[in-house]
């Protein structure tokens, strides 16, 4: 599978040097998005689900070395480059700290270093990222509902939140806020409990509820996509996929038992 990469960083001629100086495709890279700060990079990360994400350290609203505290929380598999001017000892033991997969310095990078170094951090992904196959489908929410009353109020207090709000767009920080803590706390202590992640648990439980309104049949996939709170049909049927190795079309003909009420995308 072709493995993705955000680039993040504050400057934009900077983003733009990464993103058009290397032919990405021609090594089965794509580069999923940009962001200008670390709190969009979050929203960025949370949305694309990127393998490696290439990132500056010092940037206004989030710097990189928090934003790389969160992702690692939430998404312990992704691979973090940083690229920064920053050369203080501290600065490189933190990023050390947080298993960065690699430091370098961005303006004296050259762009078949940089692409050498991300095609070696491309060989460390675990073998997972490059296939197709998918994970049991709703593998989290079954075991999760049985043993809730087991969680603290707070978490369980997010479960219910997802409930009532799925359809809508969910951050991280608006839910932390919802239940009282700090998006850091928050975080750890939501993962700590359930065992997944807040975001993951986000995209199962919409999962499980595509899956039923395809299975009533009443609703077209793209409007399912919406109603479950992707606001991108095609991001939405990647991931469906993923859950279920059928496309929302197949799953409806499947389940629904008649053909859906139409196959292709809507005109943009």
């Amino acid at each position: 599978m072709t493995t993705r990469i955000a680039v993040i960083d504050d400057e934009v001629f900077v983003r733009k040097g990464v993103t058009s100086s290397i032919d990405w495709k021609r090594y089965d890279i794509e580069v999923v998005g940009e962001a200008a700060n670390g709190q969009q990079g979050l929203e960025l990360i949370r949305r694309s689900h990127p393998h490696i994400v290439l990132t500056d350290i010092k940037m206004p609203q989030m710097d990189g070395l928090e934003m790389a505290r969160i992702v690692r929380s939430e998404f312990p598999e992704i691979k973090i480059l940083f690229m920064s001017v920053l050369t203080d000892f501290e600065t490189v033991r933190e990023a050390i700290r947080l298993n960065a997969a690699d430091y370098v310095q961005k303006f004296l990078v050259q762009p078949e270093n940089l692409l050498e170094i991300v095609l070696e951090i491309k060989k460390s992904l675990p073998q997972e990222a490059h296939t197709e196959e998918a994970p049991p489908q709703e593998k989290v929410l079954p075991s999760l509902e049985s043993c809730a009353a087991s969680f603290r109020p707070e978490v369980r207090q997010a479960m219910n939140y997802v409930k009532q709000h799925y359809a809508e767009p969910l951050r991280v920080q608006d839910v932390s806020a919802e239940v009282g803590l700090s998006e850091n706390y928050f975080s750890f202590m939501f993962s700590n409990e359930t065992g997944t992640t807040f975001s993951q648990y986000v995209q199962e439980f919409r999962i499980a509820q595509a899956r039923t309104l395809l299975e009533e049949g009443k609703t077209k996939w793209y409007e399912v996509s919406t109603r479950v709170g992707f606001d991108d049909p095609k991001y939405f049927t990647k991931v469906f996929k993923r859950y279920t190795t059928l496309t929302p079309t197949q799953y409806y003909r499947k389940y629904a038992g008649i053909h859906p009420i139409i196959e292709f995308s809507p005109k943009s």
